[in-house]
This record gives C-alpha cells, structure tokens and sequence, in this order.
C-alpha cells in the first residue's frame, strides 16, 4: 500500500462516522487510486513496457462506472463490487496479476452504501449549489481577498496573521482548480476534489512549524499543498496562486 493510498483510506475511516458519504467517496478513490498504481506496476516496472501504455490501460479502463448500490448493502460489500467491476474492465492478464492485491476492505464502520441520489446530492452540496465555474470564480476572488488582507496585514507588522491569511488565500485557490479540473473531466460527483483534498490536509497535517518570515513560511505551505498533489496538477495550481 502506498501513501497516497493509506492516507485516503485513513482518511475514509475517519469519515466514516460523522460524514458517511464522504467517507464512501473516499474509500473509492483510494481503491482507484490502488488500482491506477498496481497497474503501472505491472505495465512499466515489471513488463517494461512505456509509459504510454501504461496511461492507454488507464484511458480504455479506468475508473469505469460505479455499480449501483442495493437496498441496505454496506458500503464495505459496495466497495468490494467496485473492486470486481473495475478489474473486470482491466486486460485479463493485468487483471489476474492484480487479483488478491487491491485493496480487500476498509473500515467504514458498518455504514450503508449511499445511493445513486444521495451520491448526486452530495456532489452538488459540496460547491453550495453552484456549478463548477462559478465556484471556481467565487474561490478565486476569495483567494484575492484573502491574500490582499496577507499584504495589509504584513505592511502593519503582524506576519502571523499576513501568513494564516495567505494559507486562506492557497486553500481556496486549490479548491477553485480542484472543482474546475474534476468537472472538465466530467467528474460530478467531485471524487478527485475529495480525495485530493484529503492528501493536501493530511500533508499540512504533518507540517513542521512554519518559519517566521512571510514570504519562507508562504512558501513552505505553498511546497507542501502542491507536493500533496501529482506533478501536472501541481503545475497547473502554481500558476494560479494569488501573487505575493
């Protein structure tokens, strides 16, 4: 199990309780995520093959359509379902090398599967109702305003509130990309933003204290939300961080 994968499916048990669809979503993307790495595993570190073949597997076959969950089914059987569907879609010979190796089960706590409907809901509730653009836009502003406060407040000496300001403004910058790029990839139910978001939390989680210097402590915190996220993503968000 890699990180990434451990930290969602810590991330889905910690859920499980408190926001039991969160946490099923959760689970999902850290078996897709298992998935997507037991693959490259097989196609480019054991069979040598490129890169590309690789990311054509993951085109032709991943993630597939979630199966659609049965009255009173827990989330645990729900997830093993997805984990036979999605190997089902995979080449057989990647999907036999693969078989016994994702993941078996995560602990959500007994919890039901979540419906198509609630599923939707949940996917809408999490921009407050808005679609993708206009969310990203308000995130976007919000992003300014926080950071031009950052700037007042760095002028006026106080650099621990200039910093907890522009950790605001980062925040909602990744949130803005993180909703657009999902819904240009025709994700509604926003599993990228949930699981992403939960690798981005987990690492600040483990920061070490933040230097005292605005521009070093924005700068590790900006280090640490984009090294949560993978290379392309993380060059597309830096390039959208409100400037300091």
């Amino acid at each position: 199990m890699t990180d990434d994968v451990a930290r969602l499916t810590s991330a889905a048990s910690a859920a499980a309780n408190d926001r039991p669809i969160e946490a099923t979503l959760l689970a999902w993307a850290a078996l897709i995520t298992d998935a997507a790495e037991g693959v490259r595993a097989v196609v480019v570190e054991q069979s040598g093959r490129p890169p590309s073949d690789f990311f054509a597997v993951l085109e032709q076959a991943m993630p597939g359509p979630m199966p659609t969950s049965q009255p009173s089914e827990s989330a645990e059987a729900w997830l093993l379902r997805c984990r036979d569907a999605l190997l089902s879609l995979l080449p057989p010979a990647i999907a036999d090398e693969l078989a016994g190796k994702l993941l078996d089960v995560i602990d959500l706590h007994g919890i039901e599967a979540p419906t198509a409907e609630a599923l939707a809901s949940y996917g809408a509730e999490r921009t407050g109702g808005l679609t993708a653009p206009r969310f990203a836009e308000a995130k976007r502003l919000e992003a300014l305003e926080h950071m031009e406060i950052a700037q007042a407040l760095r002028v006026q000496a106080d650099v621990n509130g200039a910093i907890r300001e522009a950790y605001a403004s980062d925040l909602a910058s990744a949130e803005a990309y993180l909703v657009e790029s999902a819904a240009a990839t025709g994700d509604t139910l926003l599993v990228a933003v949930i699981a992403r978001w939960a690798l981005i939390s987990s690492a600040i989680s483990q920061m070490a204290a933040l230097p005292a210097d605005f521009t070093l402590a924005v700068a590790a915190v900006r280090m640490t939300i984009l090294g949560a996220l993978n290379d392309a993503d993380a060059q597309r968000l830096r390039t959208q961080l409100a400037p300091i």
